[in-house]
């Protein structure tokens, strides 16, 4: 229980599981703070952000509406967290969970419009925090795309890993943190 706690970032919350929101509200209890857990409609993919780091600002953005039988709707959100002993210490976490089989598994060219929307609101939103606030933007994804390379296309921004789908990125900031 020290201060050495990760960040969560999950995807499809309450996509066919039930009590996914209470088994994280009890998971990480009262040392975090479960951002967009409970939003109308960005729920699906909550970032948990905790303690001593605290939610100074928060965006949900809606990227495409659900398609029958194949997605919900997709959403993108964004927390800007502070040190609570620093609050000049700051940086983004981005997190979002992109269309399936636009580029894996069925590989169907009619949900491509739905992932290429995604990755346009992906790289304005991370691009958006970067450059308007010089700020160190972290972000998670299911991409959904085994090839994927990076939210910006610049070649300062890093990963954490490059295999699968799943992608952990980052894009320095101006040194703030």
């Amino acid at each position: 229980d020290g201060d050495d706690r990760p960040v969560d970032a999950s995807q499809e919350i309450n996509e066919g599981d039930t009590g996914e929101p209470a088994m994280i509200d009890q998971y990480f209890g009262s040392m975090y703070t479960n951002a967009f857990l409970r939003h109308d409609g960005s729920f699906r993919v909550p970032i948990s952000v905790p303690r001593p780091w605290h939610v100074v600002d928060s965006r949900a953005t809606f990227v495409h509406g659900g398609i029958e039988h194949v997605t919900p709707p997709r959403w993108l959100n964004e927390v800007v967290v502070a040190h609570e002993s620093d609050s000049r210490l700051k940086f983004v976490l981005v997190n979002t969970h992109y269309i399936a089989n636009a580029f894996n598994g069925d590989m169907r060219p009619d949900l491509q419009d739905e992932w290429q929307a995604m990755k346009a609101a992906h790289k304005d939103r991370v691009l958006a925090q970067h450059q308007n606030q010089g700020r160190l933007v972290i972000w998670t994804a299911d991409t959904n795309r085994p090839n994927y390379d990076t939210a910006t296309g610049w070649q300062a921004e890093r990963k954490a890993f490059g295999e699968g789908i799943d992608r952990l990125d980052w894009l320095p900031g101006n040194g703030d943190v």
